[in-house]
């Protein structure tokens, strides 16, 4: 009897682990792709300062 819960104990704690894991893999996947959204919005942001200096500097010179 006590050999068959152990048994169950060690299988629940290993399903646990996995679970955790799993989830631990899930969110990194999603941070990655916040993180790529937010670069790519900050680039887009950027480039569009750079092309709107470039405009102010054109007009000034002309």
């Amino acid at each position: 009897m006590i050999n068959l819960v152990q048994v169950n104990n060690k299988k629940k704690k290993k399903q646990i682990i996995l679970g955790l894991s799993i989830v631990k893999k899930h969110i990194k996947k999603t941070d990655t792709k916040i993180n790529l959204k937010t670069l790519c919005f900050k680039y887009i942001q950027d480039q569009s300062r750079y092309e709107k200096y470039n405009l102010g500097l054109t007009t000034k010179i002309i």
